[in-house]
């Protein structure tokens, strides 16, 4: 009897016992509501459109798959409320919670770890290591997220403040825009929000490693069944290659993929290596076959190259003979190789004679040699005396062959040629000086009443001390200014010595700014800046010609822009003297009328002027007269600003040199 009452009682505490457990229908545990809430790229997070992405979500989907599960996403804005629905029954279980933020609440427990990762420290680039490691002074901000790293670590940062957020969205954001100098945060979703802004390159990993953290499901603690299911599925899945399929798809392994990338420049390398070592042996054994061909080539061209070379002696030996100049071939040492008739000509030296004398010993010939260097770029001219004592003149050239000791020497008689040149000179100089002497009787004039006015009253105020103190400093003055302008003109109008000699440029120039004075028929400014002690080796003569055509042209150019309307005292002439690295320049600058560029090309062919009464000789004898003496003339001009002409020699620095007579 008492047995079967304690059977009794037992069943009774049995039916209590099971009424007390949840009941479930059959199968109602696959049925799943899992809460998400979350802004961890690319951990957990909700998408535009509302739906829930990332790591732990497809890792859930996976896991429904393998336990056959039914899983219903809820969305939450935070995860504390997530965790009050799972514990007011709304819903099953919390996806993607720290391990260690619910490991202490009685009423809740966690699965195995569905995911695991490190934190790191990350700053701003470029970011003084000092500012932050443990020996700083405090300088910085900082910041984590709850759970994810201790106090005590951040503390030892010696950074303050030190901010506590609850997602790493938050501490991202707070990064960027500045509110926190420094963050402690988990390094996957770190490097994925940094590399989707491009923005690796503005922070950088300090601490790769300050501690790991666990990702699980939370469920309720009375939640058995669900529990083991869970459970179970996530212990297959970790194992499965599926786990790492989804890791790989959300996170990017940095070290994987820095390893890859070192060995497919690895692979780069060795293959160019490869490459150009096949090549080097492809172009070796091309190399080879083409040297053969290029022998036989060079065998055939050099064969080809002695017929042309003994048919261009021949060509030139003709050429020589019957130039219309006199033409020699010369060796260095003054041996005659040949010699053609109008040579032997100028010398006398009968076409039969065999025997050539040395062309140093030569009467016409010989004293030009002398003086010419191994090779000319610009022929010379040389005035010799006749057997009857009259002045002939020369001009020489020597040129190299293709033999190295060899020269072509070319001279050639051209009296007649310079006789038309210097009447052209004469001509151009008789035009200037009419213009001159206007000036100058216009300017003798002011003196000469000066000195009348003076001398009319003297016998009158010959007592008077103060009138002869006047006149003893008024009457000299006037007459060396008269004296000056009568020697200004001698000087200009004397005959030419037409040879070459070294001399001072601005002396030139000097000369021929007292000129452009007297030719000027209003008050035009003239200022220099002329530098001493630059010579150059020239004809003075024409080089004072050319000077004087450039003043002229200037003068006539601010007189015909002052009579359109300019104002006078706007209008300048410069007149400048200086060094340019190996030159000497003089350049006439004026503030005239000006040239378009069409006439700047034109401005120097003879017969060319735009002037109603020029002849369109001036500034073409001003070429040729530089040119002839090696110089060079350039012009720049702006119509209706400015003109500047420059003449440009090479400077002499052999104070040796004397003029072509001395010689």
């Amino acid at each position: 009897m008492r047995n079967t009452r304690m059977v009794g009682i037992m069943l009774c505490c049995l039916f209590v016992l099971f009424s007390c457990l949840p009941v479930y229908a059959a199968g109602g545990y696959k049925d799943i509501r899992v809460a998400v809430s979350g802004k961890t790229q690319p951990l957990l997070f909700v998408d535009e459109a509302d739906q829930p992405q990332g790591v732990f979500v497809d890792i859930m989907n996976e896991l429904a798959r393998i336990g056959d599960l039914t899983v219903e996403y809820v969305i939450f804005d935070r995860q504390s409320q997530a965790v009050e629905a799972l514990t007011a029954g709304q819903v099953d279980a919390v996806l993607g919670v720290l391990e260690t933020d619910y490991a202490k609440i009685p009423s809740v427990r966690t699965t195995s770890e569905i995911y695991s990762a490190s934190t790191c420290l990350v700053i701003p680039s470029g970011m003084d290591s000092s500012v932050w490691d443990s020996s700083g002074s405090g300088t910085v901000s900082a910041a984590y997220e709850l759970g994810t790293a201790s106090y005590s670590f951040v503390s030892q940062l010696k950074a303050r403040p030190i901010r506590i957020m609850a997602t790493q969205e938050q501490l991202y954001h707070s990064l960027r825009s500045e509110e926190t100098d420094i963050v402690v945060g988990v390094r996957d979703c770190m490097q994925y929000m940094m590399r989707s802004d491009g923005l690796q390159e503005e922070y950088s990993i300090a601490l790769n490693y300050v501690t790991s953290v666990s990702y699980s499901i939370l469920l309720n603690r009375n939640d058995h069944l669900r529990f083991n299911a869970l459970s179970g599925c996530v212990n297959r899945l970790r194992s499965s290659p599926e786990y790492k399929g989804i890791i790989d798809h959300w996170v990017v392994n940095t070290e994987l993929e820095n390893a890859q990338l070192r060995i497919q420049r690895l692979t780069n390398i060795l293959g160019a290596v490869f490459g150009a070592a096949l090549i080097i042996l492809v172009s070796i054994m091309l190399f080879n076959s083409q040297l053969r061909r290029m022998v036989d080539e060079r065998t055939r061209e050099l064969q080809a190259r002695m017929k042309d070379l003994e048919q261009a002696y021949m060509l030139r030996n003709k050429l020589v003979e019957h130039a219309y100049a006199a033409n020699l071939v010369v060796r260095l040492d003054g041996t005659v190789l040949l010699m053609n008739d109008v040579a032997r000509r100028m010398e006398g030296i009968p076409i039969e004679q065999r025997d050539l004398p040395n062309i140093e010993n030569m009467r016409v010939i010989g004293p030009a040699w002398n003086k010419s260097p191994a090779e000319m770029t610009q022929p010379e001219l040389l005035v010799l005396r006749d057997e009857n004592g009259e002045r002939r003149t020369y001009r020489y050239q020597c040129h190299r062959t293709s033999v190295q000791d060899e020269r072509v020497f070319i001279m050639e008689d051209v009296t007649s040629e310079e006789q038309e040149k210097q009447e052209i000179f004469e001509e151009s100089k008789n035009k200037a000086l009419n213009r001159i002497i206007a000036g100058i009787a216009h300017e003798i004039k002011n003196p000469l009443t000066t000195i009348r006015t003076y001398a009319s009253v003297a016998k009158d105020m010959k007592g008077d001390p103060e009138f002869m103190d006047a006149f003893s400093s008024f009457v000299p003055k006037e007459a060396d200014r008269i004296s000056k302008m009568i020697e200004t003109l001698m000087n200009y109008s004397r005959p030419p010595r037409g040879q070459k000699e070294r001399f001072d440029t601005a002396s030139v120039v000097d000369d021929c700014l007292g000129l452009a004075y007297l030719s000027s028929r209003k008050h035009i400014e003239i200022t220099t800046r002329l530098e001493r002690s630059l010579y150059i080796y020239a004809n003075k003569e024409q080089i004072r010609q050319a000077v004087v055509n450039l003043l002229m042209n200037s003068v006539e150019s601010v007189e015909q822009k002052i009579d359109s309307g300019s104002p006078a005292e706007e209008q300048t002439i410069r007149v400048s003297v200086y060094r340019n690295g190996p030159d000497v320049v003089t350049e006439v600058y004026d503030t005239g009328n000006g040239m378009t560029e069409e006439q700047v090309q034109q401005c120097t062919d003879p017969f060319f002027t735009t002037k109603k009464t020029g002849t369109g000789m001036g500034l073409p004898m001003t070429k040729m007269y530089i040119r002839e003496n090696g110089g060079r003339l350039e012009v720049e001009s702006r119509l209706g600003e400015y003109t500047a002409m420059r003449i440009i020699f090479k400077e002499d620095l052999d104070n040796d040199k004397t003029s072509d007579m001395d010689r």
